[in-house]
């Protein structure tokens, strides 16, 4: 017989005796109710610190359960804090067009695509007919132009980058008037050919669209004058290179203007 079960069998004697002696005598020897006293405490502690212990584990798990409710919320209340942010940029984006550009500027719509050739011609943005997007609305950015509208689905459009060589839109120089035509050229630059000069084009120079004729409202910025070849003081029309005013390449959202 091992110790151990030898130790439960006189526990449990002791028990009895003291069951017995306390049914028949009354009062129990002291040295009996010391001997069953002793280890009846010590099952009594070891009971209560498994109890504990459950308690403190059933504690731990609910602080647990506490904890990845309230990560959650968290992670929530940041996600819609983030949209918020957006949505105001959103907001500040479509108010500056507004107010610098056109009263027309309607919506604010992301951009989902680019065109990947060496020169920029195309966007896809994230808006279509279902936003009440239409073919021809000029795309602009707070820095100025980006292009038109050339094809609409429900959910998407494409739009021509001023930077495409089949790209036209008509301008003049701020302050300065005249008229003539941007074009695209390679290295996402800007040409203006066929221009008629009302007063001498110097580099530097504001080059804005023009509205007479045109599909885009007049005074959007296009670029400022970086290059004006040497000119034949024959020709009545010259061409000078411009810096696009918006790095297209680099946008993340555009702002469409309703068509005129």
């Amino acid at each position: 017989m091992s110790n151990l079960l030898r130790t439960w069998y006189i526990l449990i004697a002791l028990g009895l005796l003291s069951f017995a002696l306390s049914a028949f005598i009354g009062k129990i020897p002291y040295q009996i109710s010391a001997n069953v006293a002793i280890p009846t405490q010590i099952f009594f502690r070891a009971g209560a610190n498994i109890r504990n212990a459950g308690a403190s584990l059933a504690d731990r798990r609910d602080l647990q359960k506490l904890n990845l409710e309230l990560n959650s919320q968290l992670a929530e209340l940041k996600k819609d804090n983030r949209r918020l942010e957006l949505e105001l940029q959103d907001l500040t984006d479509l108010l500056q067009v507004r107010e610098s550009i056109s009263p027309g500027a309607k919506l604010v719509a992301p951009i989902i695509g680019i065109s990947s050739d060496t020169v920029l011609t195309s966007l896809t943005i994230g808006k279509g007919s279902k936003d009440g997007i239409r073919v021809d609305m000029p795309v602009t950015s707070p820095d100025g132009l980006v292009g038109l509208v050339t094809g609409v689905d429900n959910h998407k459009s494409s739009v021509r980058a001023i930077t495409d060589p089949q790209s036209r839109v008509g301008i003049s120089v701020r302050g300065g008037g005249g008229q003539g035509v941007v074009i695209g050229v390679p290295g996402d630059k800007l040409m203006v050919i066929d221009f008629i000069e009302e007063k001498p084009v110097k580099l530097g120079d504001i080059i804005e669209t023009r509205s007479l004729g045109g599909l885009f409202p007049q005074g959007i910025t296009v670029g400022v004058v970086s290059e004006i070849p040497i000119r034949d003081p024959n020709d009545l029309r010259i061409k000078f290179a411009l810096a696009p005013a918006v790095n297209i390449r680099l946008l993340e959202k555009v702002v469409l203007i309703q068509s005129q």
